[in-house]
Formats: C-alpha cells, sequence, structure tokens
C-alpha cells in the first residue's frame, strides 16, 4: 500500500521491521474511550510486526546551508531538527542518512559531485544519529569542506539503489533538506532537470521525496525544489515546504516525520490470520479498542493486517508497541 505525504503547513536490511511478542492478558482497564468490558482471551497474545516506513534524511551540507538563520545556521537548525524529530519517532520508524556534498561512490561525471555514503535505515537510532553528526565536530577526512557545489541528482540516485527492490507494504521515502538549485548536472541537462528526472525515477518504484526548503530563497530557486516535489509525490500546493526561521523549519520537519510514522499504524500478523473480526480483539494498556475504521482498529488483507485510527495510532507512534496485544479469539466485544 503506498502513502504520499501531502502536509499544507502538512546495520542491516532484514531488521527494519519489529515483532512483538508479548504476554497472556486479561482484560481488564479502563479508559480512553475504549469499551473495557469483561471477558478473557485465551492463549498467547498474537505475533506482529510494524510496517515501519524506511525514511533516508538527505541533507545539503553545501556552503549555502551556512547562511545564517536566525540566531544559528541554516544547517544547524536543519540538523537540530532532524535529530529531534527522528529520536521521537525511532521506535515506529527506520531513518537512514545521506548527505551532499560527500566524498561517497554516488557521483556524477564532474569531479567533486559526489554523496556521502549512504547510512542505510535501521531501527537502531545510534546509527542514523552517528551519522547525522558524524561531520559536526572533528570531521575525519571522509567529511568535505562545504563548497558551493549541490550534487542533489546523484544523492537522490543514490537513495534510489536502496531502494530498489524494497518490500511495497513498506512506506519509503526520501526527506530531502536543501536551500539551493541542483548542479552537477549529467546528459547536458540542467541540474534541476536532472534532480526532477530523479524524483521521478524514485517515485517509480514508490518511494515519495519531501522537500524542505529553509532559508530565504529567490523564485527561481523555489521553482526548481518546488518541481523536485511535484515530480516525488507531491500532490497539493505549496508541494514543497517552506521555512523562513528555526521554529518554522522544526514544526515542518516535525509534521512531515509524524505523518510519516503514521505508516507503522498497519500491523502485519506474522504465523497466523484473524478469521473472526466479531471475536478478536485488541488491547492498549488494557483497554479494549473498539472495532472502527476511522476511530479504533478494522481487519485488511484478508485477515492478515490490523490498521488501527484515531487516538490508537497516535499512542502507538507516541509510544511505541509495547503495550499493544492482539488477540484472535475472545468473548464478542458489548
Amino acid at each position: 500500500m503506498r502513502w504520499s505525504i501531502s502536509l499544507a503547513l502538512a546495520l542491516s536490511v532484514a531488521a527494519c521491521r519489529q515483532t512483538i511478542v508479548l504476554d497472556q492478558h486479561i482484560d481488564g482497564g479502563g479508559g480512553g474511550g475504549a469499551d473495557s468490558g469483561p471477558g478473557l482471551c485465551p492463549g498467547m497474545p498474537m505475533e506482529f510486526t510494524l510496517e515501519s516506513p524506511e525514511v533516508i534524511v538527505a541533507l545539503d551540507r553545501s556552503a549555502g546551508m551556512g547562511n545564517r538563520f536566525g540566531d544559528t545556521t541554516v544547517l544547524a537548525a536543519a540538523r537540530d531538527a532532524i535529530g529531534m524529530h527522528a529520536a521521537q519517532y525511532q521506535k515506529v520508524v527506520s531513518f537512514g542518512y545521506v548527505e551532499f556534498p560527500g566524498s561517497g561512490t554516488s557521483c556524477s561525471p564532474q569531479v567533486g559531485c559526489c554523496a556521502s555514503t549512504l547510512s542505510l535505515p535501521s531501527p537502531h537510532f545510534a546509527a542514523f544519529d552517528l551519522a547525522l553528526h558524524a561531520c559536526d565536530q572533528n570531521p575525519s577526512p571522509s567529511c568535505m569542506t562545504a563548497g558551493y557545489q549541490r550534487p542533489t541528482t546523484a544523492t537522490l540516485y543514490g537513495c534510489g539503489g536502496f531502494f530498489q527492490g524494497r518490500p511495497d507494504d513498506i512506506r519509503h521515502y526520501v526527506l530531502l533538506v536543501s536551500n539551493g538549485r541542483p548542479d552537477c548536472d549529467t546528459n547536458q541537462n540542467s541540474g534541476c532537470l536532472d534532480a526532477q528526472n530523479a524524483a521521478n525515477q524514485l517515485t517509480s518504484i514508490n518511494v515519495d521525496t519531501v522537500v524542505v526548503a529553509p532559508g530565504q530563497l529567490d523564485p527561481d530557486t523555489l521553482d526548481c525544489l518546488r518541481q523536485i516535489a511535484v515530480y516525488g509525490g507531491a500532490y497539493d500546493p505549496p508541494y514543497l515546504h517552506p521555512a523562513s526561521n528555526p521554529a518554522e523549519l522544526s514544526a515542518e520537519i516535525g509534521a512531515i516525520t509524524r505523518a510519516m510514522a503514521k505508516g507503522a499504524c498497519q500491523l502485519h500478523l506474522t504465523t497466523t490470520r484473524i478469521q473472526d473480526p466479531d471475536r478478536a480483539a485488541v488491547f492498549w494498556k488494557g483497554a479494549r479498542i473498539p472495532r472502527h475504521r476511522t476511530e479504533g482498529w478494522e481487519l485488511t488483507l484478508n485477515g492478515y493486517e490490523v490498521v488501527l485510527h484515531g487516538e490508537w495510532c497516535e499512542h502507538l507512534i507516541d509510544d511505541g508497541p509495547t503495550d499493544l496485544e492482539l488477540f484472535a479469539n475472545c468473548d464478542p466485544q458489548r
């Protein structure tokens, strides 16, 4: 199931899902508007995996990102916002990281037009955090000195190399944060056109490219980044996400990552399916969640997927899945 983000304000590859096995549950608690009537759910809870979205953060570290931005720089504000919100949703989202320019192997024919080596999306937040901050202090020889080249196209194609062939039931994103036009053009096209083509190729393999544009940008640059967002899957104006100060930038990145995290509210049953939804039960901290298409849970994919909606999805992305239990055979909900 593919999902595009449109927000109006809106290490192991095999380890990208979390498998949850919980202890036997007796219905008892209440609260949260759920029906917590009496009844025993026999047997062990069902095993499930979160369909954790995979997000690669692509951060522009060119010289233009060193411009003043409030009482800091664009780059520092972007890095801080990315780190804060990725930490908030690390329980339900697998984050990866790439920066440009860099010294990796993803290059255009022009010397120096490379992205860094990709840190793959992983449920282990420490790997993402290390990659995000690797060049901030005491940079290693692999950290390039910021120049004015902006190899956005190489970066997007590098992300596509990872996402090619990834499972369709996991949502995939590139979060591109940049305040300038792509250069390092290839095939005699402009850098902007090449980046649009790269975003379009990502879309063709079910990867959405979400573009955040911090700072004061000239109209041509805004139009270029807007077109990358459109080719990357944005459907609603203004297509990209501008931010004129650090607070706006943090709010934009926070709203985007939260919307991405909601993809984890699809729970795949790993060992068996629910045959009778009237006897199935889903609990959050002992409270029985109602079966409801907008304010509870629903069963999809022939009984192999449970989808959480409303406040229950919010609970999951805020707190993680530890307090969630699924049972196939309980007393019918009253």
